[in-house]
C-alpha cells in the first residue's frame, strides 16, 4: 500500500508540473511575442497574406508588425502551372495547384494578368471558395464555366483580372529557377500586383465598333474617348493590348499610342479573352469586349522593349537581340518582363525548345518572363531611336521634324508584325 501511495503522490506532481509548465509557456509565449518585435517578426514573415490579416486583428502591436511586413514584400508574385501530359487527370490536378497557390499568396491582389493555352478554353472548373448564406463558415463547391471564372472566384472580388487564351504560354516560377515556353500543352502562367503608391493598373474594354470608332480619330484633330478610362493626372508608361478579332485596326493602337503621350504599345492577337470581373454582371455575360487594354501607370515606371525579327532563328543572333534589351540598363531588381510571340516561333522555328525565354534568363536572372504566342504580334522598339533631321538642299524633308513629339504624333511606329517576338521589360520603382 505503501508503494502505492508514492506512485500515486509522484503521479499528481507530475500532473501538477506539466499543467503549470502549460500554463507557464502560454503566459511567456504572450509575452514574448507582445514585448519583443524581432521575434514576432520572425514568426510571422513567412505566412500568406491571409494568415497575416487573421494576426493582424490579435492586438495593435501584432497589426503594426503585420503591416510592416506587408510593404517589405515584393510588390507582385507570379508562377506557372503545368499539366501532365500522362496523368488522365491532369487538368484537375492543375486547378487544385492553382487554387493552393493563389489561396496561399504573399499579397493581396489588386490587379492580376493570367495567360493559358487554348487547350484549358473548354475546361470545367470546380472551386470550393463560395461560401454558403448560412452562418456556418462550411463552403460548398461551386462549378465554373471556365477559367478565367474560376480564378475570378478564387480572388477578392475587388481584383481586376485580365485573362488571355492562346495557342502557347511562357511562364516563370516563383522561385525564377525555372522559365519555359509551352506550346499547345495544359499550363497557365500570372503574375499578380498590390496595390501601391509609386505604380497602378488601369483596364480598357472596347468592342470592335468602339475601336474602330477611336481609330478613326487617331489622324484627325478631334478629341479621342479615351478619358474615360485612365484618371488625367496618371502616366501612362506602357498598354498591354489584346485582341481575339484579326479586324481589329492598327489605328486604335495608333490612336492609344496620341492619346497617351506615346507610351509602349505591346501585346498580340490570341484565341479568347475576358475581364472575368465582368462575369459578376449578368448583363455582360454574352457581350464580353474583343478588344482588352492595360495600363500601366506611374511616372517613375522604366520601360524597354526590343523586336526578334523573322529572320532570327538562331542562338547568336537571339544573344544579340537580348543584349540590345540589356543596353538599355533598366534596374532589375524590381522588374518583370512580357513575352509576346508568333505561334510560327518557338520550337519550330529553332529545333528546340525555350531559346528565346532562356536566352532572356541567361541576362536577366533575377527578373521572371511572362506572355503567350499569338497569332500575330503588337509593339515596337521602345524608346525609339531619335529622330535624324534630313536635307535636301538645305531643306528639311519635314517642316516640323525637329518637334519630335508632333512627328511621331505624325507618324507613329509600326504596331503589326508577323513571325516575331515582342519582349518587354518593365522596372518598377
Amino acid at each position: 500500500m505503501a508503494a502505492g501511495r508514492s506512485k500515486k503522490m509522484k503521479m499528481n506532481k507530475i500532473n501538477n508540473f506539466h499543467g503549470s509548465t502549460a500554463t507557464d509557456i502560454e503566459d511567456r509565449s504572450c509575452y514574448v511575442l507582445t514585448n519583443f518585435s524581432q521575434i514576432l517578426k520572425q514568426i510571422l514573415i513567412g505566412l500568406p497574406v491571409k494568415s497575416l490579416n487573421s494576426c493582424a486583428r490579435v492586438c495593435k502591436i501584432w497589426n503594426d508588425a503585420v503591416q510592416k511586413i506587408k510593404k517589405l514584400r515584393c510588390p507582385y508574385y507570379w508562377n506557372y502551372f503545368e499539366g501532365e501530359e500522362e496523368s488522365p487527370d491532369s487538368q484537375k490536378l492543375l486547378l487544385e495547384s492553382i487554387q493552393l497557390t493563389i489561396e496561399n499568396l504573399p499579397i493581396e491582389p489588386e490587379t492580376m494578368l493570367v495567360y493559358y493555352t487554348s487547350v484549358l478554353l473548354d475546361t470545367t472548373c470546380t472551386s470550393a471558395t463560395v461560401s454558403t448564406k448560412s452562418r456556418s463558415k462550411r463552403k460548398i463547391q461551386k462549378e465554373c464555366s471556365d477559367v478565367s471564372e474560376f480564378f475570378q472566384n478564387l480572388l477578392p472580388r475587388s481584383c481586376q483580372t485580365t485573362a488571355v487564351a492562346a495557342d502557347g504560354i511562357i511562364g516563370t516560377s516563383s522561385s525564377l529557377r525555372k522559365t519555359k515556353e509551352f506550346e499547345n500543352k495544359c499550363a497557365l502562367s500570372f503574375i499578380c500586383f498590390a496595390k501601391q503608391s509609386t505604380f497602378s493598373f488601369h483596364s480598357i474594354q472596347l468592342d470592335v465598333k468602339q475601336g474602330t470608332k477611336l481609330g478613326e480619330l487617331w489622324n484627325s484633330n478631334e478629341e479621342t474617348s479615351f478619358s474615360n478610362f485612365i484618371p488625367p493626372e496618371e502616366t501612362v508608361k506602357s498598354v498591354l493590348f489584346f485582341s481575339d478579332d484579326v479586324t481589329c485596326p492598327q489605328e486604335l493602337g495608333f490612336a492609344l499610342y496620341k492619346e497617351y503621350n506615346q507610351p509602349l504599345i505591346a501585346g498580340g492577337f490570341v484565341d479568347s479573352l475576358v475581364f472575368p470581373s465582368l462575369l459578376h454582371d449578368i448583363n455582360h455575360k454574352h457581350d464580353l469586349p474583343t478588344i482588352c487594354c492595360v495600363a500601366l501607370c506611374g511616372e517613375t515606371v522604366k520601360i524597354a522593349s526590343i523586336i526578334i525579327r523573322d529572320d532570327v532563328c538562331d542562338k547568336t543572333d537571339v544573344e544579340a537581340c537580348m543584349k540590345e534589351l540589356k543596353s538599355h540598363d533598366l534596374p532589375e531588381e524590381r522588374s518583370f518582363a512580357f513575352m509576346f510571340a508568333c505561334v510560327g516561333r518557338g520550337e519550330n522555328h529553332y529545333g528546340e525548345a525555350d531559346v528565346e525565354s532562356m536566352m532572356f534568363r541567361k541576362f536577366f536572372p533575377k527578373t521572371p518572363l511572362l506572355g503567350l504566342f499569338g497569332n500575330g504580334e503588337v509593339g515596337f522598339k521602345y524608346p525609339l531611336p531619335p529622330i535624324v533631321s534630313k536635307e535636301i538642299d538645305g531643306t528639311e524633308l519635314h517642316d516640323f521634324v525637329n518637334d519630335s513629339r508632333r512627328y511621331l504624333t505624325r507618324h507613329p511606329p509600326k504596331l503589326y508584325h508577323a513571325y516575331t517576338t515582342v519582349l518587354c521589360l518593365v522596372s518598377l520603382p
